[in-house]
Parts: C-alpha cells; structure tokens; sequence
C-alpha cells in the first residue's frame, strides 16, 4: 500500500473510531428507559375497568402491565416482595402494608363495595347470631376479616365466636358448595355463583357505609420515577368509567367473561359497587380533604381494637392527590 492510501486508511479509521466513541459516549449519556409500570390486581368487578382500557387501546400494555393473581393474598405478597409497584387492594390492607414499613400511597380512589362484600351461609342460618360456634370459611388477613368482624359486631359478637376456617378467596366457594363449611365470608363474583346455587345471604357491605372502599396504591419512593406511567393509568381507568357510562351495553359484554358472568350477572354485580368518578376522587385525595382521613382513622381503631393491627398507623400521609387535579 502507498504512503497515500495508507493516510487515507488511517484516516477513514480514525474517523470510524471517533464515531464509534461518541456513539458510545451519547448511549452512556442519554437517560435509562423507564420499565414497563406493573399493576397487581386480582378477579373483583370493581377492578374491571382497567381490564376494560386495555381492551379499548386505552392502557398501553408497553408501558402499563396488569397483572393477575388468584387472590389478594398473593398480591400483596408480591407487592412486598416488590414484585409489582402497585396494587388494586381495600383500605384495610392499606393501613397493613403502611404498619410493615411499605409506604403505601393512594393515587386514586377505585370503588366501594355497596353490597358485593358479604356473608353467605347455608340455609338453615338466619342471621349473624345463629353463626356461633359455625364453620365460617374466610381469607385471614383481608378484608374477608374485616367484614366478618365488623358484621359479628354488629350483634356484640368476636371473631372467637365462631370457627373461623382460614382458606384463599378462590377455594372458598368450592368448600362451601361441598358442605365443608356454614357460612363464607366473600364477594362478587363469587357472592352470584353461591347464591344461585342456594346459598343464604345474611350481611352485606351496604351496613358498612363505604368502609369497604378499594384504591390503587404505590410505593412512596417509586412514584416519582413511573409518573408518567400511573398518569397514564389513570387515564386509562377514566376512559374505561366514560365508556362504561356511554356504552354500557358494549362495556358489560367485554367485562363479564373475565369473572366468569354473563353480561345481565354482571350488570347486576356491578350495581352492588360505586365506582368513584373524576370529582370524587378529586375532593377525597385533596390534601385539605378530612373525609378519607377520617375513614381511615375509623378502619385503623377498629382494626387495633380487635387487635389485626399494632396502634401507631399515620393515615395523614397515605394519599398522593397529584394524579387527581
């Protein structure tokens, strides 16, 4: 090779070098990429509109990821395991995961149970009192607990007052049918299974006054990063509660399959929850608003006095009202 095209080499090569570097140098330089924001939620009409965005190209699935588990129990877990950064959970299990040190956050008030929380017994059990000494199948650690505590209080009753028999949301139903059990402890969509199959309601939500309230929550410190992306979660779950207003009959036949109704049963299920609108949310995760602070407070007392959960909660920092205004 001549003393020219040796230069020219040499130049073409340090040229490609110079570009390969700053090739490098801007990758190293630009930002990571935010990962895609997991959802944890599990089967509860409530939760369905989520489900309903993503089907209506309103969720974008790259960027927001639901995911599905058996139970609430399993969700939690791995919301503490950090598995996934928020969860579809009651406010009970709020005030648990902020007395372990998780630091929950309400971004957004979901629904309230008006109705779909209840208590199923077989026939021959009339009411509450008649549940003494009964096998009473329940998720321990729930809100299964928390509803069946507040009903037995309602009649000067503890939980000791029956036998209580510990088993996942989603075995419950099964056990009852095969007359392992008395009573249950459960919600919809379970609730229309077992009582068209014979099963005897006995309490439900609507004695609670909304205290059976469900929210999507985050972990404090994680929010900041994944801002855009439970923004665009909320939007999506505001889309989903207009369609469902303006086309109800559409929205009905998308949500029902996945809890195993047909579109009348869950057109009836879903009557039995209010789902919190734009406003309402807006006022309750307002930072000057008393209402959520005040319920919160009336679910901690209620739990430390039956001794679920340890004094000391701080409901005052639980909500982020930034997603709302």
């Amino acid at each position: 090779m001549n003393p020219t095209s040796l230069a020219t080499a040499s130049h073409a090569i340090t040229r490609r070098a110079f570009i390969s570097t700053a090739a490098l140098l801007a990758g190293g330089c630009s930002p990571d990429p935010v990962p895609r924001l997991r959802i944890g939620t599990f089967t509860f009409p409530g939760y369905e509109p989520f489900f309903l965005a993503r089907s209506l190209g309103a969720l974008d699935e790259k960027r927001v990821q639901l995911l599905e588990f058996p139970t609430v129990a399993e969700a939690l877990l791995a919301f503490k395991n950090r598995a996934i950064d928020g969860l579809t959970v009651t406010l009970d299990d709020v005030l648990r995961l902020a007395q372990a040190g998780h630091e929950p956050r309400i971004v957004l008030m979901l629904d309230y149970s008006d109705g779909a929380d209840v208590i199923i017994t077989k026939p021959t059990i009339t009411d509450i009192e008649a549940l003494r000494g009964q096998r009473v199948g329940v998720e321990t650690n729930s809100v299964g607990t928390f509803v069946l505590a507040r009903a037995l209080e309602t009649k000067g009753m503890k939980i000791d007052d029956v036998r209580s028999i510990s088993l996942r949301a989603d075995r419950i139903d099964g056990a009852f049918l095969r007359g392992e059990l008395d009573a249950v402890v459960t919600y919809e969509p379970y609730r229309s299974r077992l009582v068209a199959r014979g099963g005897r309601e006995i309490f439900d939500s609507r004695a609670l006054n909304g205290e059976i309230a469900d929210v999507l929550v985050f972990r404090r410190e994680g929010i900041e990063a994944q801002r855009a992306n439970i923004a665009l979660a909320v939007k999506g779950w505001r889309s989903a509660l207009e369609y469902i207003r303006t086309q109800p009959s559409d929205a009905l036949a998308r949500m029902a399959p996945r809890e195993g109704l047909s579109a009348e049963q869950f057109g009836k299920a879903i009557q039995l929850i209010h789902l919190y609108t734009t406003e309402e949310n807006r006022t309750l995760l307002a930072p000057g608003d008393t209402a959520l602070t005040e319920k919160l407070r009336k679910i901690a007392a209620f739990l430390e006095e039956q001794k679920f959960l340890p004094p000391g909660v701080d409901v005052s920092v639980l909500r982020d009202g930034s997603f709302s205004l």
